[in-house]
C-alpha cells in the first residue's frame, strides 16, 4: 500500500510538472485596475486565451506604456498596450533596445486623444510672442482657436502620468524645446502655464479644466505634426464650451498591442496566432455587448486601412 502512495505521488508530481510546462504564462501589461488598457487586455483573454494551446494569457496591471515598454525590453511582459508616440520617442531615444527588431505590433487598437490647453491669461516667455497671444486671448471662444504648434516653443508644458512622456515626444518631434514639468491638476488648475493631456475622451480632468473657465481647449494643425512625426493621427475633440457642443480639431495617438519579438521565428508564434485571432475576432469584439466599445472604434480604423510602418508580426 505504502509503495503504491509512492507511485501514486509520482505520477501526481509528473503530471502536474507536465501541467505546469503546458500551461506557462504569458504576461500582457495592460494599465491600471479597470482602465480602458485593462479591460480590452481582459477581452482579448476572453476571446483568444484557447488559442494558444500551451500558453496561458495573464492580464497584468501596469502604470501604461512606459512601463510595459520596459517591461518587455527586461523581460517582465511578453506583450503589453504601448502608445505609439511612446514607442517611436524610445526608439529615437534609443534605438538599439527599442526598434523593429526586438518589438513588433500584435495588434493596433484605438486612438487616444491629444488635449492641448492654454490659459486665457497666458504670458509667454518670449516677448516677441505677445502680440500674437494678446490676440488670441481676446477670441470670444465660440468657435475654435486654432494654434501654430511652433508658439510653444521654450514654453513650459504641463502634464501628469503618462501625458507626460507624450509632451516629451512632441516636443522633441516638432523640436519646440519646450520643458515638460510633471505636475498634477491641482496645480494646473491655477491657470499659469499650457497643458497637455493625452487620453481618451471625454476627459475628467480636460472638463475639469474647462470648467474654471481659466482654459481653452485649442485646434491644433494636424498638417503641422503630420509632416514631422506621421505617426501622430487627425482626431476630434468634443467637448461642452459655453454651454454648447463644440468639436476642436486635434491630433491623436494609436494604442498599440505590442509584443517581445525574438530572433528565432519559432518563438513568435504565440504572437503570430495572438495576432491572428484578434484579426479574426475583431468584428465580434466589437459587436459584443460585453466588450469595451473601443473595440468598434478598432474595427472602423481597420477598415480604414490605418496602418503604422512599425513592423507586425505574421499572421
Amino acid at each position: 500500500m505504502k509503495k503504491f502512495s509512492l507511485i501514486g505521488t509520482a505520477l501526481a508530481s509528473i503530471l502536474f510538472a507536465s501541467s505546469s510546462i503546458a500551461q506557462s504564462e504569458f504576461k500582457i501589461g495592460s494599465g491600471s485596475n479597470n482602465n480602458t488598457y485593462s479591460n480590452m487586455v481582459n477581452d482579448v483573454i476572453t476571446y483568444c486565451d484557447e488559442s494558444i494551446a500551451d500558453k496561458q494569457l495573464n492580464n497584468v496591471n501596469s502604470k501604461g506604456s512606459v512601463e510595459n515598454l520596459v517591461g518587455m525590453g527586461n523581460k517582465t511582459f511578453n506583450a503589453g498596450l504601448v502608445q505609439e508616440d511612446v514607442l517611436q520617442y524610445y526608439h529615437k531615444r534609443n534605438p538599439n533596445k527599442v526598434n523593429n527588431n526586438r518589438l513588433k505590433i500584435i495588434a493596433g487598437f484605438h486612438v487616444e486623444t491629444g488635449h492641448l490647453l492654454i490659459p486665457r491669461n497666458f504670458k509667454p516667455a518670449s516677448s516677441e510672442k505677445v502680440r500674437f497671444w494678446d490676440k488670441w486671448v481676446k477670441k470670444d471662444n465660440k468657435k475654435p482657436v486654432k494654434i501654430d504648434i511652433d508658439m510653444l516653443k521654450n514654453q513650459t508644458i504641463l502634464a501628469w502620468g503618462g501625458s507626460v512622456v507624450s509632451a516629451e515626444a512632441l516636443s522633441s518631434f516638432l523640436e519646440l524645446k519646450a520643458t515638460v514639468k510633471s505636475s498634477s491638476l491641482s496645480e494646473a488648475k491655477k491657470g499659469n502655464s499650457p497643458v497637455l493631456i493625452v487620453g481618451g475622451q471625454p476627459s475628467a480632468d480636460v472638463q475639469t479644466l474647462l470648467a474654471t473657465n481659466k482654459f481653452v481647449l485649442v485646434s491644433v494643425d494636424y498638417n503641422q505634426l503630420k509632416s514631422r512625426a506621421p505617426f501622430y493621427v487627425n482626431q476630434e475633440a468634443n467637448y461642452e464650451v459655453n454651454g454648447k457642443v463644440v468639436s476642436i480639431p486635434t491630433f491623436g495617438v494609436r494604442a498599440l498591442f505590442v509584443g517581445k519579438a525574438f530572433r528565432k521565428e519559432s518563438r513568435n508564434q504565440p504572437m503570430s496566432i495572438l495576432a491572428g485571432c484578434i484579426d479574426e475576432n475583431l468584428p465580434d469584439l466589437a459587436d459584443d455587448p460585453d466588450t469595451n466599445p473601443n473595440w468598434e472604434s478598432v474595427y472602423e480604423l481597420n477598415e480604414q486601412g490605418l496602418m503604422t510602418n512599425w513592423s507586425y508580426f505574421k499572421i
